[in-house]
């Protein structure tokens, strides 16, 4: 497919600079200088020429013998890489670039064609007749990664607002080592990544299975660090040799992507790389309904190291039940067992802390219920505003407040670590009453053509004493 980026816009976008004999220090990147894409290309393109001269220019040969052929494929790939290791791993010299990462679509450029018409009604039956390889193809098909989150299938077409990187994609232009450092993708989503044009991209990739060895040998190397940034590797700045995963039994995958491929990463798999030269790429995350397991574990990881979510995790749960007829019945099993984890623990939480003597206001005040229907810019607002102050988790369900506070709120498990005043000053918020989480429970029984079971592992009216409100 023909690249779409406008190669001759005067638009510039922003760069960070990478110190890649620094890389292992963690450290965050700075900014780099502002470019237009023919100004970045023409100075990547120069700094792979000096490059090469200086690394791996063909040496004289004897007298009257022909001089040996420059590196090319996979004899300069070998050559690079080899290059970018000892900076990475000894930092033998400075080696300074510029990466253009998160370029935002909307704000530039895509390299698909921006689809036309309702993206709600794409699907394959829309391309039926529509010949292959035409620039209606091309901005209609689910490959086209500005419509693979609304395709029919994904989860995440039930957002109607762009989160960039992603239900929308972003942009990459890089240079000779310019570097995405290991990480894996927010709330564990899949992402693919499609390689427009330009020098290859080289990949090393742990699968997700092993992502928790991965982690011990971050916890190795980077004690200290990690002390004081719990999140280090979702801040993407810290790159590492392979050979030391490796070492500690952590298997590693690698591949080089050429342009006009695609490289998918599947759920909490690590992976990381740079790239060749000049190139530009484009990615999105993506998720499929079984996608519903790695997400609780992603919440809960969040919820320990106090990161924010990308996605909240339990509107995007409570929006799925609401289209559960779109869902396998492997994906309804899924997505029922995490709705019985989510209410058991609200339910029983709020009986636990009414018995301690926080305040019910729920016959006083009536919070605006939670819809469901979409995923909004109205309700992404909404959410930003009941963040729990200490795990930063979504408060979708309920939340407590505080009499000493007109903004803090907290989520049911950190009730003790909100303030310091008693429990009679504080009080419960429910934007959902038990009977109302109990049908939305019921809903997906029914649709496992089991009706009757949504109370089991529930809490019963009688266990949830409440106080009559205080003035």
């Amino acid at each position: 497919m023909p690249c779409a980026v406008d190669w001759e816009s005067e638009k510039r976008f922003s760069t960070k600079r990478q110190r890649v004999d620094r890389l292992q220090e963690s450290r965050p990147f700075g900014d780099g200088k502002k470019y237009t894409v023919k100004e970045y290309q023409a100075m990547a393109d120069d700094f792979f020429a000096k490059w090469l001269a200086a690394k791996h220019a063909p040496k004289a040969s004897p007298e009257g013998a022909p001089p040996p052929p420059p590196l090319s494929g996979a004899a300069l790939y070998a050559a690079l890489e080899e290059d970018y290791w000892d900076a990475v791993d000894r930092g033998a010299e400075a080696v300074e670039v510029e990466y253009g990462n998160d370029v935002d679509v909307h704000e530039f450029w895509s390299g698909f064609p921006k689809p036309d018409g309702d993206k709600a009604d794409l699907s394959v039956a829309k391309l039926e007749g529509v010949p292959y390889g035409s620039d209606a193809y091309y901005a209609r098909t689910g490959w086209n990664l500005n419509n693979i989150a609304s395709w029919p299938g994904s989860v995440l077409r039930h957002f109607t607002v762009s989160v960039p990187g992603v239900t929308s994609p972003w942009l990459y232009l890089g240079m000779l080592f310019s570097t995405f450092s290991w990480h894996n993708e927010d709330n564990y989503l899949s992402s693919i990544n499609y390689h427009h044009v330009g020098g290859p991209k080289q990949w090393y990739g742990v699968p997700g299975e092993k992502a928790s060895a991965f982690e011990n040998v971050v916890r190795r190397f980077y004690k200290q660090r990690l002390q004081e940034v719990p999140d280090l590797l979702h801040h993407m700045n810290t790159q590492f040799s392979p050979s030391k995963l490796a070492a500690h039994g952590v298997p590693v995958y690698k591949l080089v992507q050429e342009p006009g491929t695609f490289v998918v990463t599947f759920p909490q798999a690590f992976h990381s790389g740079f790239s060749y030269g000049f190139n530009c790429g484009e990615a999105v995350n993506f998720a499929m309904p079984h996608w519903i397991e790695h997400a609780k574990l992603a919440n809960e990881r969040y919820r320990r190291i106090g990161r924010l979510a990308v996605l909240g995790h339990d509107r995007l749960i409570f929006t799925l039940a609401r289209y559960v007829d779109e869902l396998d019945a492997d994906a309804c099993v899924m997505l029922r067992d995490e709705l019985k984890r989510l209410v058991r623990e609200d339910v029983v939480s709020r009986a636990r802390l009414y018995a301690d003597g926080v305040r019910d206001i729920s016959s006083v005040v009536a919070p605006p219920k939670n819809n469901t229907d979409v995923i909004d810019a109205a309700a992404c607002d909404y959410d930003d505003k009941r963040v729990c102050a200490v795990c930063r988790h979504t408060c979708f369900l309920s939340a407590v407040a505080c009499n000493c506070s007109q903004t803090t709120v907290c989520c049911l498990r950190h009730v003790n670590y909100l303030c310091k005043c008693p429990p009679a000053n504080k009080y419960l918020i429910e934007w959902e009453s038990k009977d109302q989480l109990d049908a939305i429970v019921d809903k997906v029984n029914e649709r496992l053509g089991d009706p009757g079971t949504a109370g089991q592992g529930q809490v019963s009216p009688d266990a949830s004493p409440k106080p009559p409100p205080a003035a």
